[in-house]
């Protein structure tokens, strides 16, 4: 399991004005002998860490408790990381583990997992409507109301929908967000760990606006009309990004009470920058939901450059954890596209 791979790794950084002290480990290779132009997205799933990504070949790969890496069948393309993201039936609370990606045509399709052990997947099937997307999709689910989201060209789009008895139900098209124009990732945290000192739940959203800066809103889980009109303002502290990520620890379900040891765990969330200038990762942290920030600092330790967009999510402990393909200088064992995974919060 990563967490027990971690665990021996940890170690304490001091940031100013942080709301809590993070614990950030080393950077590890996690694929394996996997490589992959693109980051590792990874979800927890019936007790399991499952984790999917982009081949060389532009094929795409998974596996689960750090198993052998396995192809996907139906032969599904991409240019892009894909989303892996578990849903839970609207109708009877049931969970699925599904993938999503963008196209080699640009449209978003997904991928529900059927079987683990036979590697049995739904064919993949086409989400409605033109999608266009130019960027990986980033999606969010809570309580069986699923959010899908691409970049198409410098606008963000959303499609929402409902799955009922295993069988998605799209309410149908794309839409824009009302704002902002972006030139770079954008990344929504999983809507199953949004639980906030707040009601109703409510979404964090990040994105790289024309200025380079990392934008943010907030809006409920459960409304893609409110996520379409949602007001995105820059991210305190400045920092400049060519791409970035947005993931939180925490259970799958959102906990009843957020004052639980599982509430508290779901406030921790982690953003992964890559800086334009040097291309290596920034760490942005917070420990009460995304209300208060720590501030942006280098990830530390040994190099992490990279020249595509970074992936983070979070283990049921409260964990969070930044993923990244490796572009740097080769050496010491260290080769172009191997998959690095550290613990940042």
């Amino acid at each position: 399991m990563l967490i027990s791979l971690l665990a021996g790794f940890g170690l304490t950084v001091g940031l100013s004005a942080s709301p809590a002290a993070a614990t950030e480990g080393i950077w590890i290779n996690e694929g394996g002998p996997a490589r992959s132009p693109e980051a590792m997205s990874g979800a927890w799933f019936r007790g399991d860490l499952y984790e999917v990504l982009r081949g060389e070949d532009n094929r795409i790969w998974w596996r689960f408790a750090n198993g052998a890496w396995l192809i996907m069948p139906n032969d599904g393309r991409t240019a892009h990381r894909p989303e892996m993201v578990t849903v839970s039936d609207r109708d009877n609370g049931t969970p699925y583990l599904v993938v999503f990606v963008a196209g080699l045509d640009g449209e978003v399709y997904y991928s529900i997992l059927r079987g683990a052990d036979g590697n049995l997947w739904t064919p993949w099937t086409r989400m409605p409507g033109t999608a266009g997307a130019s960027g990986a999709p980033t999606v969010t689910s809570s309580s069986g109301y699923t959010m899908v989201n691409v970049r198409s060209n410098d606008r963000l789009t959303v499609q929402a929908g409902e799955m009922h008895a295993g069988v998605f139900r799209w309410e149908g098209g794309w839409s824009p967000y009302a704002n902002p124009r972006v030139r770079g990732s954008a990344s929504i945290a999983q809507g199953a760990r949004q639980v906030g000192r707040w009601n109703p739940v409510m979404l964090p959203y990040i994105a790289v606006g024309n200025n380079r800066r990392v934008w943010i809103a907030r809006f409920p889980a459960d409304s893609v009309a409110t996520a379409r009109a949602a007001t995105f303002t820059e991210l305190p502290g400045g920092g400049e990004c060519e791409s970035v990520a947005i993931g939180r620890g925490g259970p799958e379900e959102p906990a009843a009470d957020p004052n639980s040891a599982e509430g508290r765990a779901q406030q921790n969330t982690g953003i992964a920058c890559v800086s334009p200038n040097d291309h290596e990762v920034y760490l942005n942290r917070s420990t009460d939901g995304g209300q208060s920030w720590s501030g942006w600092s280098r990830a530390t330790g040994s190099s992490s450059v990279t020249y595509s967009e970074p992936e983070v999510y979070g283990a049921p402990g409260g964990e969070v954890f930044a993923s990244i393909s490796y572009q740097g200088a080769e050496g010491n064992g260290v080769s172009q596209h191997m998959v690095f995974v550290k613990r940042i919060l």
